[in-house]
């Protein structure tokens, strides 16, 4: 077992997982030095807090080997924005990772949040994709955009960018414009796809424009606003 080189694991929506189970999963993973590959989704799952959490980074974080790393914990509702920094401290000593999933959809994340994960984010100098869901962030702001658009600059090695702010009725163009400018220099991408439906102070007008100065780069690329893919 301790040659594993991959783990995926669904337990979405299982009532009985608990901050203690998630404990001893994250000591069986640490388990298997071998690891190169971890899926995790535990979305919807109501016992889970930030305490267990905090556990399962702590383990998570000396699988040196990591090259792809994907964490569901959408929809649970005991997560806040500590388990940020908890995923962000455990990212930071990841330095082999490769490919990054994270998703936080339907949580109360504020741009705090953003700002507790970023460092770690930006630790990653060998991440060629990174898959962000934020969908339903009613807290998250310009602020949180901005910040990530500077954590995102500083990864040159980045070829695919999936970002998801669906919901997120507190980004207007200006968050958008900021993370344009953090984009805008990334001349490795092959593919960006950004969603920003239903985010209502977004001007489609205005996206456009911010459509316009990723141009420059030679990749594929869709923005979703309104209802419309701009590309």
């Amino acid at each position: 077992m301790t040659s594993l080189e991959s783990v995926h694991l669904e337990l979405c929506s299982c009532e009985k997982i608990t901050d203690k189970g998630l404990s001893h999963l994250g000591k069986a993973i640490k388990g298997l030095p071998s690891l190169k590959s971890l899926t995790l989704d535990v979305s919807d799952c109501s016992g889970i807090s930030d305490k267990g959490a905090k556990k399962l980074c702590k383990e998570i974080q000396d699988l040196e080997s990591l090259k792809n790393l994907r964490l569901h914990f959408d929809c649970c509702i005991e997560i806040t924005n500590k388990t940020l920094g908890y995923v962000g401290e455990a990212l930071s000593m990841l330095p082999s990772l490769e490919s990054l999933y994270l998703n936080f959809g339907g949580i109360e994340i504020t741009d705090k949040g953003l700002a507790k994960l970023t460092p770690g984010i930006q630790d990653l100098e060998s991440l060629k994709s990174i898959e962000l869901n934020f969908e339903g962030g009613e807290m998250i702001g310009n602020k949180g955009l901005e910040n990530l658009g500077q954590t995102l600059k500083m990864l040159t090695s980045l070829e695919n960018i999936h970002l998801d702010f669906e919901y997120s009725p507190k980004i207007t163009n200006v968050g958008l414009r900021s993370l344009g400018q953090g984009l805008q220099d990334l001349s490795s991408l092959k593919s960006i796809l950004l969603n920003f439906r239903q985010c209502k102070k977004i001007r489609e007008a205005e996206a456009k424009e911010f459509y316009e100065v990723l141009k420059m780069l030679r990749c594929e690329k869709k923005i979703l606003v309104g209802g419309n893919y701009i590309e």
